[in-house]
């Protein structure tokens, strides 16, 4: 009698970030895919950072629309908790790894009308 392992696939989507100088680009999936950094099966109440240097303009990050909208932004060096009104909120679809079916995202995004003359950090908590 042979015996067979039944394996479950388990999807999981990464939360996509970075920042950058100039315009915001065009969000699509392949520019949020492009995004210098990841942070793989993100969850509800989970924290991370983005910091912009100096010289940069724009922060943007992505994760995917089933978990709650962000519940604060905080910039760090003005002990500011209330930066989250400021970011803008757009729903994209973004891809999965190798061509994967696409799922909405939730993409948050903040723009300076001029770059930062020094160190911007967020701690955005989701």
């Amino acid at each position: 009698m042979k015996f067979c392992k039944k394996i479950d696939w388990i999807y999981k989507r990464n939360l996509f970030f970075g920042k950058g100088i100039g315009e915001l680009p065009e969000l699509t999936s392949e520019n949020i895919r492009s995004l210098n950094d990841t942070i793989l099966n993100p969850k509800n109440k989970m924290n991370f950072s983005v910091s912009m240097d100096a010289g940069e303009q724009y922060v943007i990050f992505a994760y995917p629309s089933s978990l709650e909208d962000v519940e604060q932004i905080t910039y760090v060096q003005m002990n500011d908790t209330e930066m989250a009104p400021n970011f803008t909120k757009s729903l994209v679809e973004v891809e999965g790894m190798n061509g994967y079916q696409a799922i909405e995202y939730k993409v948050y995004t903040y723009k300076t009308d001029v770059p930062v003359a020094s160190k911007v950090t967020f701690e955005i908590i989701i």
